[in-house]
């Protein structure tokens, strides 16, 4: 959570943690910046910068935080336009 952005921090209702992660931001979500250049060295990673911010939030809406809104949904239906 130290790594987080302010800007991507949401107070939390939940008990067991103090912020949750505003993952509707549209900049530099998941910190895919520097994510992005420890791995854009590899072949198959060169040029594909959206594709793993889309990855890195399927994940997270999947497997952390649940995506009761069908967030989902709208992501995938603005990368088909």
């Amino acid at each position: 959570m130290d790594t987080w952005p302010a800007k991507h921090k949401l107070r939390s209702s939940r008990e067991y943690s103090k912020y949750d992660y505003d993952y509707r931001q549209k900049i530099n979500l998941f910190n895919v910046e520097f994510i992005y250049k420890q791995v854009s060295d590899k072949p198959f990673m060169r040029g594909k910068k959206q594709q793993l911010e889309t990855l890195i939030l399927y994940c997270w809406l999947h497997d952390m935080e649940g995506d009761e809104d069908y967030y989902w949904d709208e992501i995938i239906n603005n990368l088909k336009e």
